[in-house]
């Protein structure tokens, strides 16, 4: 039995249950006509009876009322009305129309549907194919489970794929580096000298000199600078840069042994962020970076690594070990050194990851490690050149290297 409206104790108030066409009348005016192309049912007149009463909506004829809700005795539903076109059972609500307005789920004028696989109001929908609740989709050319895909630059069947970009930065200008192409040369982008380097998200070249260890390798003059499309470089800021990091949020940072100082790029201006002298540092997150001071510090400031809290410039000694270089990979802190490149272990442990005497390191995207050697620093000979141990065990560049960075490209 369908949900439906009982209007049959109204008979207790005075409505009389009629035999004919005589029936007291509930008037109901929905918006359009009867239709001739349903009737009521014997079986419909017995199934929706309760206590021997019945209603139903009756079809006028009228276009202004097409409809009249009546309720009449079963016999008089069967004998009077079966067959009778237009009268329909009201819909869940108790509202008249006429079968065809009627929704899915029996509602006058509503709204629901039934979806592909015959469930009213149901999600299940069609895939490219036809199949109710099938899997096959449409490929980036509009092929149904076509192989077709998008490469990194966007381009549907491209072939460009990521790769990691190595930058490093000399005395005698900027390099880059791609695996893309593995045993190619590096090139110059930039004669310009420089002992710190950063890369935007955006592939934008800042360089640092001046400080400690800048001085060492006879770059001491001050100064952040960027470098533009030609190699030319314009400085952005005065300050000393024995290295230059971008935090989560974009904003440029640089380190020197008066601390670490964020830097504006349109006015140059540099905010201290914290007053722990640094010689290298990765970011955690915006307010939280890890430094560690090597072998040029360690008469000042000491062979250590720390966890800096830049919202409060608290410190928190991670290790007793300084490294030459550090970054934060996945969540893991790794520093380089004389022994080789490490992970810093929560219990300030190292594990050596690279057994190679290591300076600069960087790590690409799918874990690769990259090394840029300097030839001779803190009285220690280094295996100078860049190298890509996955690549090839000798250095694919012979440079005496500063600095390195590694970011994701698309070629």
């Amino acid at each position: 039995m369908r949900p439906r409206l009982n209007l049959f104790p109204l008979l207790l108030l005075g409505v009389v249950l009629a035999s004919g066409c005589g029936e007291q009348t509930t008037a109901f005016e929905p918006a359009d006509l009867a239709s001739d192309a349903y009737a009521l049912t014997a079986a419909e007149c017995v199934d929706e009876a309760v206590n021997n009463g019945v209603t139903f909506c009756h079809a006028t004829g009228s276009t202004e009322t097409p409809y009249t809700l009546i309720t009449v005795h079963t016999n008089a539903c069967i004998n009077a009305h079966v067959n009778h076109g237009g009268d329909v059972l009201p819909d869940v609500n108790g509202n008249c129309c006429s079968v065809e307005e009627q929704d899915c789920a029996g509602v006058c004028g509503g709204t629901a549907v039934e979806d592909c696989a015959g469930t009213c109001d149901g999600a299940a929908v069609e895939d490219c194919a036809g199949t109710c609740n099938g899997a096959a989709e449409e490929d980036c050319a509009g092929t149904c489970n076509g192989a077709a895909e998008e490469d990194c630059a966007g381009t549907c069947g491209g072939l460009a794929e990521e790769v990691d970009v190595v930058h490093f930065t000399t005395n005698g200008g900027v390099f880059r580096w791609t695996s893309g192409a593995p045993l190619a040369p590096p090139y110059q982008v930039s004669t310009f000298p420089s002992y710190s380097l950063a890369v935007s998200s955006l592939d934008e070249v800042f360089v640092g000199t001046g400080g400690v260890e800048a001085t060492t390798q006879g770059l001491g003059a001050a100064g952040i600078y960027a470098l533009d499309g030609a190699g030319s470089a314009t400085l952005v800021s005065p300050t000393a840069a024995e290295d230059l990091q971008f935090a989560p949020n974009g904003t440029l940072h640089a380190a020197n042994s008066g601390g670490i100082f964020e830097i504006d790029e349109t006015t140059g201006q540099a905010t201290q962020v914290s007053s722990n002298p640094t010689s290298q540092f990765a970011f955690e997150t915006d307010t939280s970076v890890v430094t560690t001071n090597g072998s040029a510090y360690a008469s000042t400031f000491g062979w250590r690594t720390d966890r800096i809290d830049l919202t409060t410039d608290s410190t928190t000694l991670l290790t007793g070990n300084g490294g030459e270089d550090i970054k934060v990979d996945g969540g893991d802190i790794l520093l380089c050194g004389q022994g080789g490149l490490f992970e810093v272990l929560s219990s300030g442990a190292l594990v050596n990851l690279y057994g190679g005497r290591t300076f600069n390191f960087g790590v690409g995207s799918l874990g690769d490690f990259y090394i840029g050697n300097s030839n001779t620093y803190g009285g220690v000979s280094w295996p100078q050149g860049f190298y890509a141990p996955t690549v090839s065990s000798s250095a694919l560049d012979s440079a005496d290297i500063n600095a390195l960075v590694v970011t994701e490209g698309c070629e």
